[in-house]
């Protein structure tokens, strides 16, 4: 089996991508080792950053890399994030995979327990180790090994279209039971307030889950990182989303992925959402559009348990409410 040597992963709260190196028979050298003093060969990369900006980013930045060592050539394959999966797969059955790609969190842990993966400790040295995020490092840690490398982290926060709870008179939710009452108000004036993703296509209902019950102090993952959906924080959570679907969500959201989440937010059609700081793009560019859509300044990105009240008091209103 051919294993992909290198990854680069991108770790993060909701997303994390990942660059591997597949493996060609060759062993990564070691931290003392000189480089040679021409490089020479070519490597193919994949990636599933399909945005212009950083499609041209990337491709800017091989291009230069060409042009320094010109023995060198980089071959660049662009998939989207739902094609990668099947990528990789399918690759590593038939020996077809990069030398270089990115990948999701998940993904990488997949393709270690699948042996696809080999330590990238030396290549951590070179860079320093230093220079990066211990946490989003050690996600893809296994004993004294790393098998990826961040690319960026970005956080989780709530949005909230103020222009729609202005107009029915309805303050920024900080508990769940207030984020249930206001999407509630809002449906009953024929908006909804916040649709609720259970498609099996995404991670959306999990990282939902995930959002109550770290905000309550807990974790969905055991201390041996098994998944705990057996808590009375979990089973809480998992009880208040489903309310949350039967009540408030449009119905289709059954099968909706993050971008359709994300759609109804952007027309109107939702007042909240739970995403990363990606929704800011199109947010700014439909601000221009319309002076009424921004995103709430009040909104901590940095804590949740700011957002909906203080542990203990979330729990409080969850019991009595």
């Amino acid at each position: 089996m051919k294993k992909m040597r290198k990854f680069l992963c991108l770790a993060g709260v909701a997303l994390a991508a990942v660059a591997l190196v597949a493996c060609s028979g060759k062993k990564e050298t070691t931290a003392d080792t000189e480089p040679p003093t021409e490089l020479s060969g070519e490597i193919t990369m994949w990636h599933s950053f399909t945005q212009g900006p950083r499609l041209e980013s990337i491709q800017k930045s091989a291009d230069a890399f060409m042009q320094k060592h010109p023995k060198t050539k980089i071959k660049i394959e662009t998939f989207s994030w739902n094609d990668f999966y099947t990528k990789w797969t399918t690759g590593l059955a038939n020996g077809n995979v990069p030398d270089i790609s990115t990948a999701l969190p998940n993904q990488v842990m997949e393709m270690v327990n699948s042996d696809a993966l080999v330590p990238l400790n030396d290549s951590i040295k070179r860079i320093g180790q230093d220079k990066f995020n211990e946490t989003a490092l050690n996600e893809a840690k296994i004993g004294d090994d790393y098998y990826s490398v961040p690319l960026y982290s970005h956080a989780q926060v709530m949005w909230v279209r103020t222009d729609l709870l202005k107009e029915h008179n309805i303050e920024v939710p900080k508990t769940w039971d207030q984020l249930y009452e206001a999407s509630k108000k809002l449906k009953e004036a024929g908006v909804y307030g916040l649709s609720v993703p259970f498609g099996t296509n995404d991670l959306m209902a999990t990282r939902f889950l995930n959002f109550y019950v770290r905000s309550g102090g807990g974790s969905l993952l055991t201390k041996d990182l098994k998944a705990d959906l057996t808590s009375q924080l979990a089973q809480d959570g998992i009880k208040y989303w489903v309310k949350m679907y039967k009540e408030i969500s449009p119905q289709d959201s059954l099968n909706f992925n993050v971008l359709q989440q994300a759609t109804l937010f952007y027309q109107g059609k939702t007042a909240f959402d739970f995403n990363s700081g990606f929704h800011i793009g199109l947010m700014l560019i439909l601000f221009q559009k319309s002076k009424n859509l921004i995103r709430n300044k009040e909104l901590k990105p940095q804590t949740f348990q700011w957002l909906f009240g203080k542990i203990q008091n979330t729990q409080k209103l969850l019991k009595h409410s």
